[in-house]
């Protein structure tokens, strides 16, 4: 079994009180959002988006870009698609910009899976349950989404990190009791 929490996440700022937008993801498949640049907000304030059924399961991650374009929101649930939404088109249900599928096996019944995180501004990487991969996706502004890189693992990764560095970018994945460093 699952043990479920509802996830939040902030836009990225210099200090907490640059923190402005939240997004909440649950296990009752919806995302809200609420602003709090408008004025102050108080735990009985309703969202300013909630958008039901975002996700066929319940939402596990809901990540900001802190990359530059801190519009688009990365969501992952325990469904086999990982969206990228951008927040300031949500309210009128446009749906995702972009749906990523192919890391987990579609028609199995998901126990657990790697939250995704932000590469880049235009990159999500995620690993999947039983599929001993990780896989990079991207998009172009404008363009099409697409999987640019899909890599075997001897196991499936546990949690994903990504690291910035004057060399590059690092790619770690927790797998069993070793972590794998990827440039």
């Amino acid at each position: 079994s699952v043990s479920w929490q509802r996830c939040l996440a902030t836009t990225h700022g210099q200090g907490y009180q640059d923190c402005k937008i939240f997004a909440s993801g649950s296990q009752d498949r919806s995302i809200c959002i609420k602003d709090i640049r408008s004025g102050s907000a108080t735990s009985t304030d309703k969202p300013d988006i909630d958008l039901e059924d975002a996700h066929a399961s319940g939402v596990h991650t809901v990540q900001f870009n802190p990359y530059g374009s801190d519009h688009l929101l990365l969501s992952g649930a325990m469904d086999p698609v990982l969206k990228v939404w951008d927040i300031r088109h949500m309210d009128n249900k446009q749906g995702p910009l972009y749906a990523f599928t192919g890391h987990v096996q579609s028609n199995k019944k998901m126990k657990y899976i790697t939250p995704p995180a932000f590469l880049s501004d235009t990159r999500v990487v995620t690993g999947g349950e039983a599929s001993f991969t990780l896989s990079i996706y991207g998009w172009d502004e404008g363009g099409e989404g697409r999987t640019i890189s899909r890599g075997e693992l001897p196991a499936d990764p546990s949690n994903v990190t990504v690291q910035h560095t004057g060399k590059g970018i690092y790619v770690a994945a927790a797998c069993r009791s070793d972590i794998y460093v990827l440039q």
